[in-house]
Order: C-alpha cells, then sequence, then structure tokens
C-alpha cells in the first residue's frame, strides 16, 4: 500500500517533485561549493606559513641546543624526518665604501648552509634561486647575498665589498623575493646572507653575542607534527627554547585563517538552511493543493501510519536522487567554477569531494528534509477529515510540533559546531537563527493582529493609497500565510467578499 501510494503521488505529481529535487542540488551545490573553496584557502594559507616557517617544523631559541640536548631530539626524530637544517641569525653593523664614502649600518645576518630553505623558495633578481649549487658557492668564497636597501644605503653596488666583523664580504646578489621573509616578524635592519662556514671568520660570535639559532626539520608523510612538538617540548624542558610549527610560526595569518574559516562553514550552514527552507515550502505549497485529496484517503479508510510511509518514501527517494545529482554535478560544474577563478586566485583548488562533505549532502537531503516536511504533514493530519475534504486548513501551533523539529534542530546545531569548530560559536549561531524564527512564528502574528484592528472600519485606500491598503489587509487578515505558509488564495470579486474585505 505504502509503495503503491508513492508510486502513484509520484506519477501524477512528477513536475512539482522535480522542482523539489532542483531546490535541493541547487542549494547543496552552493554548499559545497563554499566548502571546497575554504579548503582550497586553508591548504594554501597552511602551506604559505610552512613557508615562512622554512620547514614543518622549527626548534629556535637565544642559545643553541646543548650537546645533551641535541643527542636527545635529534636521536628522537632519527627516521622521521626526510630533510634537516641549521642556520644562525644575529645583528651586526656592517660597514663598505661606496661612491659617498666608507658608511656603517646595522644589518641582520643569516647565515645559512646546503638545503636552505627546507620549504619555499629565495630568488635573486638576476633569476637565480638558493639552490644547492648557489649556496655551494657561498660557502666556498667569502660572499654576501644582499636585500635590495643595502645597495641604496651603503651606495654600493654588485661585486664591491661589505664588512661584517673581521672578514669581507663580495657582494654577489640581491634578494627579489623570499618567503622566509616574516618568520621572525618584524626585524631592525636589512637582511644578509653569508655561509656558515665564514661566520666564524667574521670573530662576531663570541663570548657574550647575542644570536638566535635554528634547527629545521621536514617530516615524511603521516606523522602528526603537533604530536611530534609536544614530544621535543618533554625533552626540552628549557622555556628558552621554542617549539614552532607552520600553525603558530605566524600567529597573525592563524588567526585570520581561523576567522576565515568559521566565516565561510557558517557561510555554508546559511546555504543549507536556506535549501531546507525552501523544500518546506514547497512541501506546504504541494500538501495545501492535496488536502481534499488526502481527506479522500482517510475516507476510504488509509491509516495515517500509511499515509505517512508513502510521504516518507517519496521524500527520500527525491532526497536521494538529489544527493546523487549534486555529487554528479559537482564533478562537472566546480572544476568550470575554479578554473574561471583561478584567474584571480593564484593557488590551486581542492577539486575532491571528501567524505564528510558527501555525507553532509546526504544528510541534509534525506534525513533533514524529511524531518523538516513530515512535521507539515502530521499538522495536517490532525485535521478531522470533514475539514479536510472541506480544503480547510487553519494553521496552528502546538507544543508538541516542536518537538517534531528538534531532531532537524540537533542536526543543524552539530553541522555549525563542526563548520565554526566551535561550540560556542555554533549554538551561537543555530540560537539565532531560533530567536529569528520565534519573531516570525509569535512577535509578527501579534503585530499583524494589532494592524488589521486599526484597519476596521477604515476605507481600503487607508493608509496612504489604495495599493498599500489592500495590501496591509492581505497580510493582517492571513497571518498563517504571510508568516510561515506561502501565500495562496484566489481573489473574487463579489459584491459580498469586497465588502468583507474592507472590513464594513
Amino acid at each position: 500500500m505504502v509503495l503503491k501510494l508513492a508510486r502513484r503521488e509520484i506519477k501524477n505529481n512528477l513536475r512539482y517533485w522535480c522542482v523539489f529535487c532542483l531546490n535541493l542540488v541547487i542549494g547543496m551545490i552552493g554548499f559545497s561549493f563554499i566548502l571546497l573553496f575554504r579548503s582550497s584557502v586553508e591548504t594554501a594559507l597552511m602551506e604559505r606559513s610552512r613557508e615562512i616557517l622554512s620547514s614543518d617544523i622549527a626548534i629556535t631559541g637565544r642559545r643553541d641546543l646543548n650537546k645533551e640536548e641535541k643527542t636527545q631530539v635529534y636521536s628522537y626524530l632519527e627516521g622521521k624526518v626526510t630533510h634537516k637544517n641549521y642556520l644562525v641569525e644575529l645583528y651586526s653593523m656592517g660597514m663598505a665604501k661606496g661612491v659617498s664614502g666608507s658608511k656603517t649600518r646595522l644589518l641582520f645576518i643569516k647565515a645559512i648552509e646546503d638545503g636552505y630553505p627546507l620549504r619555499g623558495e629565495i630568488r635573486l633578481e638576476s633569476g637565480e634561486v638558493f639552490d644547492s649549487k648557489f649556496i655551494a658557492q657561498l660557502q666556498a668564497s667569502p660572499s654576501v647575498v644582499v636585500s635590495p636597501e643595502v645597495l641604496h644605503q651603503f651606495k654600493v653596488a654588485l661585486g664591491d665589498e661589505i664588512s661584517f666583523g673581521k672578514e669581507k664580504f663580495v657582494i654577489k646578489g640581491v634578494l627579489k623575493s623570499d618567503t622566509t621573509s616574516s618568520m621572525r616578524g618584524f626585524t631592525l635592519a636589512p637582511k644578509v646572507y653569508i655561509g656558515r662556514q665564514h661566520l666564524k671568520a667574521t670573530g662576531l660570535m663570541q663570548f657574550g653575542s647575542v644570536a638566535w639559532y635554528s634547527h629545521f626539520f621536514n617530516f615524511s608523510q603521516g606523522y602528526d607534527v603537533e604530536q611530534v612538538k609536544g614530544e621535543i617540548k618533554e625533552l626540552i624542558t628549557d622555556p628558552a627554547i621554542k617549539v614552532q610549527t607552520p600553525e603558530n610560526s605566524g600567529q597573525q595569518m592563524t588567526r585570520i585563517l581561523n576567522y576565515l574559516s568559521d566565516y565561510l562553514g557558517l557561510v555554508a550552514i546559511v546555504a543549507i538552511l536556506i535549501s531546507i527552507v525552501g523544500s518546506s515550502y514547497l512541501f506546504q505549497s504541494y500538501l495545501l493543493d492535496r488536502v481534499k485529496q488526502i481527506g479522500v484517503l482517510k475516507t476510504l479508510g488509509v491509516s495515517h501510519k500509511s499515509i505517512i510511509g508513502s510521504f516518507v518514501v517519496i521524500i527520500c527517494f527525491w532526497g536521494a536522487i538529489a544527493a546523487f545529482v549534486t555529487i554528479l554535478f559537482n564533478l562537472i560544474l566546480l572544476p568550470m567554477g575554479f578554473r574561471y577563478l583561478e584567474q584571480w586566485y593564484l593557488a590551486k583548488f581542492q577539486l575532491i569531494l571528501s567524505p564528510e562533505i558527501i555525507w553532509v549532502i546526504i544528510s541534509v537531503c534525506v534525513f533533514i528534509n524529511l524531518s523538516i516536511c513530515l512535521p507539515i504533514l502530521i499538522k495536517l493530519l490532525r485535521l478531522k477529515t470533514r475539514e479536510l475534504l472541506d480544503g480547510k486548513f487553519i494553521g496552528t501551533l502546538k507544543s508538541i510540533d516542536i518537538l517534531y523539529y528538534l531532531p532537524s534542530l540537533l542536526i543543524l546545531w552539530s553541522l555549525s559546531v563542526w563548520q565554526s569548530h566551535s561550540f560556542k560559536i555554533g549554538s551561537f549561531f543555530l540560537l539565532s537563527i531560533v530567536f529569528i524564527i520565534v519573531i516570525v512564528l509569535f512577535i509578527f502574528p501579534f503585530l499583524l493582529k494589532h494592524i488589521s484592528q486599526s484597519l476596521m472600519g477604515k476605507k481600503i485606500s487607508y493608509p496612504y493609497s489604495l495599493s498599500i491598503g489592500q495590501a496591509l489587509r492581505v497580510m493582517s487578515r492571513n497571518k498563517v500565510s504571510t508568516t510561515h505558509q506561502p501565500l495562496r488564495f484566489r481573489v473574487q470579486y463579489s459584491a459580498v467578499q469586497y465588502s468583507v474585505f474592507c472590513g464594513s
């Protein structure tokens, strides 16, 4: 009986159910687009954080690791890392003879070794990059790569000499781009790169010298960097030594990433909400057209269970089709849309739907949609058969109706918490939606009733004009249609109805 009723409903109202399915597909495509865009932005910003740190993890401090600490750390990381590097940074006065005489300026010296940076890229104005061959040249002879402002401050050019401490260095190149430029945040002086092999010859590293020592590591796939960070902190208890990961290397970028992620996640929830509200209105419109038919079914002895079961089958069937079509369209439309966006956004977009997104699409199309539509049908079936046959449907909200919507609210709440990564933000977001619904269902009817009473006995052109007066009367005297049901009635121009409408 249930399947027979469901098949007949679909056959007789195929156009409506196709529109119902299309509404879900459009909403879910928007949801998928927003989530994939967010995932792509997160990936790009996280990669940028790795480039700023120049590795997967870094151990830094104003002092170098002592022999015992270094032995423990390197023993623990053995077999986990694919590449490692060492860097020494310090401030020092540099001196050079330019076209306007000798000048002395403060510089930020970075003594590097082969392999730096482990992530990211340092490129020169000549087009060269810091690869193994170029760094080998820095190690072989006292040469230096300087920032563009160094040439301007010292009035020097490529091939000139600049001194740090006891050693003279030949200017070999000028920096054009450096992805590691923000690793230590704001610096007091322009930076220069030298080979670490020549640092000792400068005489700058003596007792009491202030410098920063950094050990960089890249990990093979499958290792949790945060877990490794915790293990290293247990080995090094000195608070002067910091263990940094891409998540905390650039605090401002991480903060922006979190805000953007939460915002886009809630926007995706809004896309879902609009879709299910549309489904609710479409289903409600459909039921209002089927009131008499449902009354006939009850007259013929069809039970409430069979009627509800038939609509459960229909909603699940079309929800499953909508989910399948959404996934299929995502494979076709999203690559086209992201290719269009790539002209403004340089990073690559993620084009693969994750299992989480697929599960959310199925849940919304089937379960949330079902929990939103069925309470409307249950409320309709509470009417007496005579009222259904007369085509009457008086929308009354009872306390038990709220319980019918609890499953959908719980699912929306869990999605909000998941997307906002915060119990507090997700809960506040859902409460805001519930607050708006309460205003629409309870406060708006009260205001409409007050408007209706104030218009009683007044001319239809009151207030202001005929169009405004007619609109106010239609809204205020059809409170259910105005607040939470589609506006569906026909105006018949008879003398009796016209007088009733005017309130006389």
